[in-house]
């Protein structure tokens, strides 16, 4: 992974609070749950039958290689909104 783009996502990651992705992610609406050192956190919607469950999801940056064109296009996104 380029270092750059994880270290200029943890900086800005309070400009990005609450970021809300615009596509669904495993078939949820997802916000960002946190940009840490180690691994990008989303947080999904729960689902009807559990509606007070908190789902947290993680993709870790030493995994970034391995990571599918969608789960890369997430970060693209959060590096847009910060461009901006």
């Amino acid at each position: 992974m380029d270092l750059n783009v994880k270290n200029s996502l943890v900086k800005g990651k309070k400009l990005l609070w609450n970021f809300e992705f615009p596509m669904k992610v495993i078939g949820r609406q997802a916000t960002l749950g946190g940009i840490g050192p180690k691994a990008l956190t989303l947080k999904l919607a729960p689902s009807k039958a559990y509606p007070h469950l908190d789902i947290k999801a993680f993709l870790n940056w030493d995994k970034y290689q391995e990571f599918t064109k969608e789960e890369k296009e997430l970060v693209e996104l959060l590096i847009k909104e910060l461009n901006q």
